[in-house]
């Protein structure tokens, strides 16, 4: 590997660490935001286990009450996933179940 080529990696390290940084303290003001870039969850269904984990419109709007709010109450149907959105410690989802 060359001098030029050893520099070149470098920056492009730099860059994504630096694309890292911001859209880490993005996250930390918008939790939808965090879990849908930072979050992974295993699906047997999908063509690969691990996937993104995607929000449901529902779970959007419960993670922005939630900010708001810090207690909130949460009259819900099964269906929309609320469950694993109202437990969390800091930024971390759990299911309502695991804690």
């Amino acid at each position: 590997m060359s001098l030029g080529e050893s520099k070149s990696r470098e920056l492009a390290l730099l860059r994504k660490e630096r694309e890292l940084r911001k859209a880490v303290r993005r996250g930390k003001n918008d939790a939808a935001f965090f879990v849908e870039t930072f979050c992974r969850i295993e699906d047997r269904d999908a063509p690969g286990v691990i996937v993104p984990f995607a929000l449901w419109p529902a779970q959007k709007d419960a993670l922005s009450a939630f900010s708001e709010n810090r207690l909130s109450v949460v009259l819900k149907a099964r269906q929309l996933g609320l469950t694993w959105g109202t437990r969390r410690s800091g930024r971390t989802l759990r299911p309502s179940w695991a804690t």
